[in-house]
């Protein structure tokens, strides 16, 4: 995804817990791939943007997840 404003995660723990979650997230769904992740990833960016930040965090990325959890509901 390409956006005019830059995100950006700069903090270590952020992306530990990041990855741990995605990792979480593959162990517990096989069809959970890198584009899954890439896609999140984006929802997140556009997330914080629309709260007006310029840093992701734990909250963009959890409510990226909820946004995609109830966009995967409707479909079904």
């Amino acid at each position: 995804c390409h956006f005019t404003t830059f995100i950006t995660a700069t903090t270590n723990s952020f992306l530990q817990n990041l990855e741990a979650d995605f990792v979480s997230m593959r162990r517990s769904d096989s069809s959970v791939t890198a584009e899954v992740f890439h896609h999140l990833l984006c929802v997140s960016r556009l997330v914080a943007l629309s709260q007006g930040c310029t840093e992701l965090n734990m909250e963009h990325w959890s409510h990226a997840k909820q946004l995609e959890a109830l966009r995967s509901k409707r479909l079904d």
